[in-house]
């Protein structure tokens, strides 16, 4: 069945979306979007336009449509996100990105959508499956937060810190925060990301990000440090696996698949 909303959509600007400058986040007669500029510091270690970059803007239209959709209206966390290229990020310019319900329930819902360049031509598809939980929008108090300055790629954007050439560390501090004061789904996309391109250049390939999946299976609270440790899963000339797995406290907060092949 489909959602029907009971509530006008509540948007709760954070620390991730002043720092990956994702803005116009709105709903609209055909779902919710959202824009992003691109260029630096949006860019990986590789020195590409990040793909993990684009986490947080697709995390908000498709976390926000789930929202919108969910059968009795609540908030939500977001369970998995896929995005998938289609074409080639830009160096340059903007990004938009929308999203609309697919099926939704009063405990969940299931969203789709695209990013698209400043033209209009689409380069990824994306998606999400969110959770109701009971917060009321109304009650949260969203963290106070500084947005760094001075960055020159996505990694120092976050401040995820190399530990070695598979594994990186994450402290959560105020500007990475979703309004419930837990790493905002986005940033940990895009700090799995971004440890998947670091394991894949410390074994010389220098295939570019294809696609991502995150599934969180617990948030991970203001003030935690994030381990993330990346594996090679697949180890080929042209198509490249990765599973990155971010560890807070010895337990395990997100699982990651990022494949890597020219497209």
């Amino acid at each position: 069945m489909s959602g029907t909303p009971t509530a006008p959509l509540v948007v709760l600007p954070v620390g991730p979306e002043a720092a990956f400058g994702v803005g116009a986040v709105s709903l609209g007669p055909d779902g919710v979007h959202g824009t992003m500029p691109t260029g630096r510091p949006f860019v990986g270690p590789d020195g590409r336009p990040s793909v993990g970059a684009l986490g947080v803007l697709v995390d908000d239209v498709t976390g926000y449509a789930v929202i919108h959709g969910l059968v009795d209206g609540a908030w939500s966390v977001s369970a998995e996100i896929w995005l998938d290229l289609i074409g080639s990020l830009p160096d340059s310019g903007t990004v938009s990105a929308s999203a609309r319900v697919v099926h939704a329930t009063t405990v969940s819902a299931f969203t789709e959508g695209w990013v698209a360049d400043d033209g209009g031509v689409r380069i990824a598809q994306c998606r999400q499956r969110g959770r109701a939980i009971p917060d009321n929008p109304f009650d949260l108090e969203p963290p106070t937060y500084h947005v760094r300055t001075g960055a020159t790629d996505v990694a120092e954007l976050i401040g995820l810190q190399p530990v070695d050439g598979h594994t990186t560390l994450l402290n959560i501090t105020p500007d990475l925060e979703n309004p419930r004061h837990m790493l905002h789904g986005g940033v940990s996309l895009c700090a799995s990301e971004v440890t998947a391109v670091l394991s894949r250049m410390a074994a010389g390939v220098d295939l570019p990000t294809s696609s991502i999946h995150i599934a969180h299976t617990r948030g991970i609270p203001a003030g935690s440090e994030v381990l993330f440790r990346a594996e090679t899963r697949h180890a080929g000339r042209t198509f490249w696996i990765t599973e990155v797995t971010g560890w807070v406290n010895g337990k395990v907060a997100c699982v990651t698949t990022v494949s890597a092949q020219n497209l």
